[in-house]
């Protein structure tokens, strides 16, 4: 190799070269703000979506030595922020497949999300119309005034909130390629974020969010007669749901927590002596009774408590409504403190989860509620 200002030539072996070459990769990547999760899953603006989805562990190497070569300034601009999850902003440090993970998981484990009339917004008010009263129809004499009738409009207000958790860890954990600390992180994050959303919407009292037994205006109520869940019977679910209009049951379900439920599974029918819970017929379907699926979820009450609900039943997919605000996103940072632990110090980095949702039940008459006496 030449020095073009002295003229004098330098002989470089094959470790050398490649040290050589190291370096200055290193280099222009640490210019460009790119850090060793960048590297380790090759996500940099540029990557698109669809492409993460299909590239191999070498076309990514590849994608990212061809973005260092053309040393981008706009790249540098945009990987620097580390404040949010959208690639614009910065969500290019974080790798998509973590993004995704969380996603699956949130819906593999959440009612809500799985059931619920889902909808993105842009705006972090959403002004829902919904039908108060219909028109009436009567018969009539000839020649005879006909009564008029208009439909009442009710207004419901959808309030955009927000829901995210943090958690630090060791850049040696997060380094350890032997590890599946991304699928594992997705796991806990999933769960939980699910869990909140399914907390907010069947047992919510307000803050943020109303949920369906937790005082939805209008709601129907059928009272057991005993203070124990524990006394519950198929005929107090049958009361339940014919508690509801006709029109308003087609695609209902009811909701309570597996311990409740299972008070249900062990009885049986007097004549025939067979469980009175209808057995899935198919994998991944859903416990029916009287007709409707029972949906199980861990945030419904199970403990004995007079005067109080337990159950619901309601259409969720039409009665339900769950806004989008912002999908789930998630970002890393190295500096900072979280907890007790002072990131940059301890060589550690730390996950940010942050979702903004808003959740909605509208037309009380069309769910209803059991509670104990």
């Amino acid at each position: 190799m030449e020095n073009n200002n002295t003229g004098q030539v330098y002989q470089l072996d094959g470790e050398s070269l490649k040290g050589l070459i190291s370096n200055a990769i290193l280099e222009t990547t640490k210019a460009l703000g790119m850090d060793k999760v960048d590297r380790r899953f090759g996500v940099f603006p540029e990557t698109s979506l669809d492409e993460l989805k299909t590239m191999s562990k070498d076309d990514r190497i590849k994608s990212w030595l061809k973005a260092i070569w053309k040393k981008d300034p706009m790249m540098l601009a945009q990987v620097k922020a580390l404040s949010e999850g959208t690639g614009s902003a910065g969500g290019y440090l974080v790798p998509e497949e973590f993004r995704l993970e969380v996603i699956r998981e949130a819906e593999v484990y959440g009612i809500l999300r799985k059931n619920a009339f889902t909808f993105p917004t842009s705006t972090d008010t959403v002004h829902l119309n919904n039908d108060a009263g219909s028109v009436s129809v009567a018969w009539t004499s000839e020649n005879s005034q006909i009564s008029a009738s208009a439909p009442t409009l009710a207004e419901t207000v959808l309030y955009i909130k927000k829901a995210a958790g943090i958690t630090a860890l060791s850049n040696e954990l997060l380094d350890d390629a032997q590890f599946p600390i991304v699928q594992y992180l997705a796991t806990l994050f999933g769960e939980e974020i699910a869990k909140a959303e399914d907390t907010q919407g069947l047992t919510g009292t307000g803050s943020p969010f109303t949920g369906l037994i937790g005082g939805l205006s209008n709601i129907n109520t059928y009272t057991m007669t005993s203070t124990s869940i524990k006394d519950i019977s198929a005929d107090d679910l049958l009361q339940l749901a014919l508690k509801v209009s006709a029109k308003y049951r087609q695609g209902a379900s009811y909701v309570m927590h597996p311990t409740v439920f299972s008070y249900i599974r062990q009885q049986k029918a007097s004549g025939s002596g067979e469980y009175i819970v209808q057995q899935p017929i198919a994998p991944n379907q859903s416990y029916t009774l009287w007709g409707y699926p029972v949906l199980e979820s861990e945030v419904m009450p199970s403990t004995d408590a007079s005067g109080t609900a337990f159950v619901g039943f309601a259409n969720i997919g039409r009665r339900c409504y769950f806004a989008d605000r912002k999908q789930l996103s998630v970002a890393i940072g190295t500096e900072g403190t979280v907890g007790s632990d002072n990131l940059f110090e301890k060589d550690m980095s730390a996950v940010r989860v942050t979702e903004r949702v808003g959740i909605a039940w509208i037309l009380g008459a069309g769910c209803s509620q059991l509670k104990t006496a």
